[in-house]
């Protein structure tokens, strides 16, 4: 309520400069809103008697990564994001979105998918494929789409967050939402990137969620391998050389510099040892 009230004023507040600059001959190309910060190009002492219009350049304010975010925090802004997901209420108006997604992930972590054998095993193809519709049911399946939906926003962020989550979870003071354990993350996370059937699923959602998606599983395969339980022997340097290509080539990426970063030194990292077996 606070954020509304202080928004509404810098509206009024800038939608009144923007008539009296119009007046004096500039012209405003894009509002201001609280998320921007403002910089004004050649402002002069006086105000030109000229018909000629001066310009308004503004600097996008861009969230901070949240890595370095305590858990409380993340975990915080996680429930709010949850909070958004209406259209369980009605139906299951006496479960939280937080003891449901919970149940969720309990049903999913009851039979993790194998992240590896489908070119020796037809049937194990087959279970990949189809894995989420055997595990849950149209409602479950619902309730996934209408976290995506609440994640559209600001992507980026919220993955971060939810990664940062499951990382650093076990600090927070009181846990909300579940927090699988380490090998069931690194075998979803070998599902997603070395499945046909998990990668078929990352491939019906757009591009950008399909980097990203592929990125932080890519971080906890590595930390699998750093931990030397990356048991299925998943190769993650052709995923790394891909994914560097891929988003070094994107420019609507809001943190595609740490992005970047991060792969490359994975690269390094993988290169490296290659080197040092031979």
């Amino acid at each position: 309520m606070i954020i509304v009230i202080i928004g509404s004023g810098l509206v009024g507040y800038i939608l009144g400069y923007e008539k009296g600059y119009k007046k004096r001959g500039w012209t405003v190309i894009k509002k201001i809103s609280p998320q921007v910060d403002k910089i004004r190009i050649s402002s002069p002492s006086v105000y030109p008697k000229t018909s000629e219009s001066k310009v308004w350049v503004v600097k996008e304010k861009v969230p901070v990564y949240p890595g370095n975010l305590p858990c409380d925090e993340i975990q915080r802004q996680l429930l709010d994001i949850l909070s958004g997901i209406y259209q369980l209420r009605d139906r299951y108006p006496k479960q939280s979105e937080v003891a449901y997604l919970n149940s969720l992930i309990k049903t999913l972590l009851s039979r993790a998918p194998i992240p590896s054998g489908e070119v020796m095993n037809s049937s194990l193809l087959l279970e990949n494929i189809f894995y989420l519709y055997r595990m849950l049911g149209r409602a479950e399946i619902r309730f996934i789409k209408g976290v995506l939906k609440e994640l559209e926003g600001d992507i980026e962020y919220n993955m971060a967050l939810f990664f940062y989550y499951l990382k650093k979870g076990s600090a927070c003071k009181k846990r909300y939402i579940l927090i699988p354990r380490f090998k069931d993350l690194y075998r979803w996370a070998g599902f997603f990137l070395n499945t046909l059937g998990g990668r078929a699923y990352l491939f019906r959602r757009d591009l950008k969620f399909r980097l990203l998606m592929s990125f932080y599983c890519s971080l906890i395969v590595h930390e699998a391998d750093l931990r030397h339980q990356n048991s299925y022997g998943i190769d993650l340097l052709p995923e790394i050389q891909f994914l560097l290509e891929e988003i070094s080539l994107m420019d609507n990426l809001t943190y595609r510099d740490i992005y970047v970063e991060r792969l490359s030194e994975m690269k390094e990292y993988y290169l490296a040892h290659r080197e040092s077996r031979s």
